[in-house]
């Protein structure tokens, strides 16, 4: 998964970039709904810590939707779940910025979450909760067993 070795991160690396500000926002995301639960955030200064990380989610989310609209092969290659799936989550990053930002209300921003738990079971999204898994599983069980070419160092040995 290291950048330099996949590639299309090293053919893409705009494109790659933008998909790693994008999961860095969705975490910042994730992290925000958390704290709100528990956490009075009224304070600005504390609010103020999320907005980066949410606008750069939320500038990278909608360049991946223009993305998809303007590229052939991504329109042809894209399916109504992609579209809902980024469209709800960028919207999502959107009420997180506007909530840090005090423009909006925690309530918004937690309807906004709502709706997305609601899409949830029906989409794509839920490979975050078992991407590192299916990853671990993958090198152990194909990696470990002469499937994929060894590592240089395990070639040593």
């Amino acid at each position: 998964m290291l950048p330099w070795k996949k590639e299309s991160a090293r053919l893409h690396p705009l494109v790659y970039l933008r998909g790693v500000l994008f999961h860095i926002g969705i975490f910042t995301f994730v992290v925000l709904l958390f704290v709100s639960l528990f956490v009075n955030l009224s304070n600005l200064s504390g609010r103020l810590a999320f907005s980066p990380f949410l606008g750069l989610g939320l500038i990278a989310g909608v360049t991946a939707l223009v993305a998809r609209f303007t590229d052939r092969n991504l329109r042809a290659l894209s399916r109504p779940d992609d579209y809902i799936s980024l469209v709800l989550v960028t919207l999502v990053l959107l009420s997180g910025l506007t909530f840090v930002l005090n423009i909006t209300s925690r309530t918004v921003f937690w309807g906004f979450v709502s709706i997305l738990c609601l899409y949830l079971p029906w989409s794509k999204i839920p490979h975050v909760a078992y991407f590192f898994f299916s990853r671990t599983v993958f090198g152990v069980m194909f990696g470990r067993r002469g499937v994929l070419p060894a590592a240089k160092t395990e070639l040593r040995n």
